[in-house]
């Protein structure tokens, strides 16, 4: 299982894609390039358990590792914007 940030950030990652894909000027140019990206979001992506839920490593979520503070926090936000909550 990969690690909580690589988890984070494989999250932030396959959304940036899918929003990059509905934007005509940011679309991957390829075919190539796109299964490229989506490789490396899947990388590290979360299992998710029957309910749909993700199962996130148990590690210490290090924010000095993601790069910004407030790491538990922001993947909290995350999370609800991956499901539609404010």
């Amino acid at each position: 299982m990969s690690l909580r940030h690589e988890q984070r950030r494989a999250l932030i990652k396959a959304r940036d894609l899918l929003r990059d894909c509905l934007d005509p000027q940011a679309r991957p140019k390829t075919v190539a390039e796109l299964r490229e990206r989506a490789a490396r979001a899947l990388r590290h992506f979360p299992f998710l358990d029957e309910r749909g839920e993700p199962l996130w490593s148990q590690d210490e979520f290090d924010s000095e590792l993601v790069g910004n503070g407030g790491g538990e926090q922001q993947l909290s936000k995350l999370r609800r914007s991956l499901r539609g909550k404010p």
